[in-house]
């Protein structure tokens, strides 16, 4: 539809002004909004329609996106609006929080949200809910004081069980003293926990199948402490550490190597 949009569009200014390429786009170009991007379709979902188009979606947990999609992911802008009512708005990749901010229940700017150009589609198959990884220093999740309080998910049964501990929340103490406090699935950390380490390292944030993966804090045992994010269990992303004589370094990351200074 673009190249006829563009045909019409100088005539159309000529004519009727700048509006007229808009209505006459509106016309020609059903199924796009006015910025020109294709609205997801929200019927007859399968695999691979959801690319390069915008769109909503509700999660069956009721967590709900809003934003553009590629590859059926999340991917260029969007916001993230949790059940609990928590709210990510940024920029994603591959379904990954890349840069934006983070927004606890009750505390998004009035207005802030995404726009719905269509109702959400029916639930795609195997769409998990991603775990947010915003780059806010305000992002630490949720520590219980006891199993289950403070947190979206149920305690987890008993003491550690690899048969049944899955979405739910629970604490794990090894065998080497270390301990994690947070969300399980499958019987992996993964959701928002956190680990401390008997030598004193202490991180507080996201995990995916047992890896730091997401937005999270990493309080090292040397004093270091990085913010930022993670993927794979590594510094990944923008982030920032701060060293015990006060340097500060801020940028971009990847694998644990900075590769580019932010001021």
């Amino acid at each position: 539809m673009k190249p006829l949009r563009t045909i019409l569009c100088l005539p159309a200014i000529l004519l009727l002004g700048v509006g007229g390429c808009k209505d006459i786009y509106a016309v020609i170009g059903p199924g796009h909004d006015e910025s020109g991007r294709r609205i997801c379709p929200t019927v007859g979902w399968s695999s691979g329609s959801w690319d390069n188009c915008v769109g909503t979606y509700t999660f069956a947990n009721g967590d709900k996106y809003a934003g553009e999609w590629k590859d059926d992911k999340k991917h260029g802008q969007g916001t993230y609006t949790f059940a609990s009512g928590r709210v990510w708005k940024g920029f994603w990749s591959n379904d990954d929080f890349v840069s934006g901010e983070k927004y606890a229940a009750g505390e998004a700017p009035s207005g802030e949200g995404p726009p719905a150009p269509e109702p959400s589609p029916p639930s795609p198959a195997a769409a998990p809910a991603p775990e947010p990884s915003p780059p806010s220093p305000a992002a630490a999740p949720p520590t219980p004081d006891a199993a289950g309080e403070g947190w979206s998910l149920p305690p987890c049964p008993g003491n550690y069980d690899m048969s049944n501990w899955t979405n739910c929340v629970g604490t794990r103490t090894y065998p080497n003293g270390d301990k994690y406090d947070g969300e399980w699935k499958y019987n992996n950390m993964h959701g928002e926990g956190t680990y401390t380490s008997a030598d004193g390292a202490k991180y507080v944030g996201e995990w995916e199948d047992d890896n730091k993966h997401g937005y999270g804090t990493s309080t090292f045992a040397d004093g270091r402490e990085y913010s930022g994010g993670w993927k794979d269990g590594k510094m990944h992303g923008e982030g920032t550490i701060i060293h015990p004589d006060g340097r500060v370094e801020k940028g971009i990351w990847r694998e644990n190597e900075l590769l580019e200074f932010l001021e």
